[in-house]
């Protein structure tokens, strides 16, 4: 395979944005929707498989490069690494999920109906 920077049109220093944009640029271009009734529809369709596999190769080199982990194992098992940064990001959006949802029970959910007392003096 080509280097996926130069078939998405970017360079190596590119923003995400920049390679986001290209992407989905050249997606919109060879998408076989896009291509039904072009004479050349199998090249585009292969390009567009390609373009894809370029994006996906450049967001797998940016997560690797953010998280310092390129092992595939968990504690040795498997592979070189030890699996901690993949564990604690489940981890952390578990526990984002948790906490911004609500839990309920069935007496949360009944209609509570509340009776307000008010002393009024006698004239």
């Amino acid at each position: 395979m080509q280097d996926p920077y130069s078939i998405l049109g970017v360079s190596r220093d590119a923003s995400d944005e920049e390679i986001k944009k290209a992407y989905r640029k050249l997606s919109r271009i060879y998408h076989p929707d896009a291509n039904i009734n072009n004479p050349d529809k199998d090249k585009a369709e292969a390009k567009f498989k390609e373009v894809q596999q370029a994006y996906q190769q450049i967001m797998k080199e940016k997560e690797a490069g953010a998280s310092g982990y390129t092992g595939t194992g968990y504690g040795g098992y498997g592979g070189t690494g030890s699996g901690y940064p993949e564990v604690m990001a489940v981890l952390v959006r578990s526990a984002v999920f948790m906490v911004n949802t609500p839990i309920r029970t069935s007496r949360q959910m009944r209609r509570k109906k509340i009776s307000i007392y008010v002393p009024l003096p006698i004239i």
